[in-house]
């Protein structure tokens, strides 16, 4: 009897053993599936960009997209200004640094890639090829370089003159249109118009900021060169006189000197009726929008026939030398996809697609003018104004002549 009871607490100090080695095993694999949240080296991306709280906004809503598809973290960083994220990402370069995904510009462009501090996105503009997308050149050709790609097109930003033709049509004038139809909407032809709104209405024609993106197209649609050289800027004979005639009209008070202006306040002014024309990107359509006269637009005044006469900018994104370049790249994709800029549309964004074979260009409620077109025909045949060989530098130089005939015409 007592051998058997030992054999029975045998078994069973046997079978704790058995069960104790199990239950450790157990929780060693529990202890290692629930670890401690970050312990693990999550991918977090860091996203720069530059714009309103809206902005913000509908990037944070393309990254929450990304996110639910992709195990990683965006995070969204919005500066209120161009000016402000450069400033940043200048401080960044010099401390060894980068965002891993930032909008940027040709100078910032030529910076990072003097310290070697931005990934090739050759890979990226191939696989988008692949599934459909594809860029429209002149847009895509503004982050090449020596036959690299190191940024890509968020979207294209055309420059077009916005009209009240009720206003002007009503005080006896000919519609800006029928100018531009009639192949006179050139220099000349623009300066007679601005005189005539004066003499008909007691108001400026329109409206030209201390801004030389806005200033330029005038320059290089009426002929007009210049080029950089050394670090000098030089304007040739008829860049000069495209200057002086634009000066001339401020002196005169038919077009008006908005150097001290912002775009809000001219925005506002063209909404009240209080100035007939303004020049603006897309993102004056959502002005026009919440305005009850007839609006349309029209292209810079140019001595082409064709439509060489317009211009656009081109909002430019990048990869930098960050933790996870795989994920960064894979995002960065994502965001100049057709999807990621449907998205961006949808959400109020006021960009024409870069991508050629996109024509998705829904904004909620706003209303596009009556020649829309202008807006593909800028792109397809006009040039950008990002890529003028003009450092930000040498823009200085030629703001200083602007500035003086801003002043007094000459």
């Amino acid at each position: 009897m007592k051998n058997r009871t030992n054999k029975i607490l045998y078994i069973i100090s046997i079978a704790f053993l058995v069960l104790g080695a199990v239950g450790l095993i157990i929780s060693m694999e529990m202890r290692e599936s629930v670890q401690p949240q970050g312990t693990v080296d999550e991918e977090k991306i860091r996203f720069a960009l530059y714009g309103n709280e809206e902005i913000q906004k509908i990037a944070e809503e393309v990254a929450e997209t990304f996110m639910k598809q992709n195990k990683c973290k965006v995070e969204v960083y919005c500066y209120a200004s161009e000016e402000e994220l450069n400033s940043k990402i200048i401080s960044q370069i010099a401390g060894g640094t980068t965002f891993d995904v930032f909008y940027t510009n040709q100078d910032i462009l030529s910076r990072l890639m003097e310290v070697n501090e931005l990934q090739e996105l050759d890979d990226i503009v191939e696989s988008r090829r692949q599934e459909g997308d594809e860029f429209y050149a002149v847009a895509l050709e503004n982050g090449n370089f020596d036959g690299k790609q190191y940024a890509l097109p968020a979207g294209v930003m055309p420059y077009m003159i916005y009209y009240n033709r009720s206003f002007l049509t009503e005080n006896g004038l000919e519609d800006v249109q029928t100018l531009f139809e009639k192949k006179q909407w050139n220099l000349e032809g623009f300066a007679a118009y601005m005189r005539a709104v004066k003499e008909r209405t007691g108001k400026p024609g329109i409206a030209l900021p201390g801004d030389w993106t806005v200033a330029e197209p005038f320059v290089r649609c009426d002929g007009g060169k210049y080029k950089a050289a050394d670090g000098q800027v030089e304007l040739n004979d008829k860049a000069l006189e495209t200057l002086e005639v634009l000066g001339q009209l401020m002196e005169e008070g038919t077009v008006m000197n908005a150097e001290t202006e912002d775009s809000t306040s001219l925005a506002e002014a063209f909404s009240a009726g209080e100035l007939p024309m303004i020049i603006g990107g897309l993102e004056m359509t959502r002005v026009c929008s919440r305005i009850d006269f007839e609006w349309d637009i029209v292209p810079y005044p140019s001595v082409e026939s064709d439509f060489q006469n317009s211009n656009f900018d081109v909002p430019l994104v990048a990869a930098g030398n960050g933790k996870h370049v795989r994920m960064a790249k894979k995002f960065l994709s994502y965001y100049v996809s057709t999807l990621g800029q449907k998205i961006r549309l949808e959400k109020g964004e006021c960009l024409i697609p870069s991508l050629s074979m996109v024509f998705y260009t829904s904004m909620g409620d706003v209303e596009f003018p009556e020649h829309s077109n202008y807006y593909f025909f800028a792109i397809e045949n006009g040039y950008s104004s990002n890529r003028t060989g003009i450092l930000d530098n040498e823009k200085e130089q030629i703001l200083d002549i602007w500035g003086d005939y801003m002043e007094d015409g000459t």
